[in-house]
């Protein structure tokens, strides 16, 4: 049997909605009617469903149903952009980010697959490959939380990468992003890395790392935080930075918190 479209006798929230058929209370019920003939409607059976109700028209690059349920789950009830984003970026703090159906976090940088060059296989980087392995890098977290809210009709976030390229000196060479914490005395050894989503152990040093601008704020979905300036990310985030100067030699440096020591540039995605 085909029914064709047919249109609702009222309006659908004018919000962000998820409604869930797996908990009661939350799900989207249809009340099927059925006409036999010349016979009165009569009703045959309520069914419940999960309905993803997005801010306006989609326009992420996928289709993943996690991409949705992720965005509306946490922005139920928002009506503005601002709201929306806040509400989404609050999933990512807890560094304990599930898919749809996920029975625990996915992981930054848990167990990435390495190329002949020491570096990640290059769909690693790719937030599908986030979603369906439920590891991946910081590009594939940054597309991640980019595609939430693309799902949910804004374009305003921007693709950006860092890399240890002395502002100050543009002699020196960037080779190495040093990932907070570190020692230098008596020599650079790695400690305990910041938090990072449901890794407490990943990788000490990287030759760039992917992030996420909105207008002037800075989030980095691969650690859950978020920061009003590159340089107060910069601070946070990286403990030194190691370069190679003029005659090749390796240089690293202590991150000086009044004074930037990486370069910060959106790039275009996808």
């Amino acid at each position: 049997m085909t029914i064709p479209y047919t249109p609702t006798s009222g309006n659908l929230a004018d919000s962000v909605k998820f409604y869930d058929h797996t908990a009661s209370g939350s799900e989207f019920e249809i009340e099927w009617q059925i006409k036999i003939g010349d016979s009165d409607w009569f009703n045959a059976k309520t069914t419940k469903h999960t309905v993803y109700l997005t801010r306006a028209q989609p326009k992420a690059s996928g289709r993943q149903e996690s991409l949705f349920y992720l965005g509306c789950k946490n922005a139920d009830g928002q009506t503005t952009e601002a709201g929306m984003i806040s509400e989404i970026w609050n999933e990512f703090t807890d560094w304990d980010v599930r898919k749809r159906g996920g029975s625990s976090g996915m992981t930054y940088w848990g167990d990435i697959p390495l190329g002949p060059d020491g570096k990640a296989l290059e769909q690693c980087t790719n937030f599908d490959y986030l979603i369906s392995e439920e590891d991946g890098t910081c590009e594939a977290w940054a597309q991640l939380f980019i595609e939430i809210l693309r799902a949910q009709g804004t374009t305003s976030p921007k693709l950006a990468v860092i890399t240890p390229k002395n502002v100050t000196n543009p002699d020196l060479n960037g080779q190495f992003l040093l990932i907070r914490n570190w020692t230098s005395n008596p020599s650079w050894q790695a400690l305990d890395r910041i938090p990072a989503q449901s890794n407490t152990d990943s990788p000490a040093s990287f030759d760039n790392h992917a992030i996420v601008k909105i207008g002037t704020t800075l989030y980095d979905p691969s650690y859950g935080r978020s920061f009003g300036s590159e340089n107060a990310h910069e601070n946070a985030a990286f403990a030194g930075f190691t370069y190679l100067n003029s005659s090749g030699t390796q240089v690293t440096a202590t991150n000086a918190s009044s004074v930037q020591q990486a370069q910060y540039d959106t790039v275009t995605y996808p």
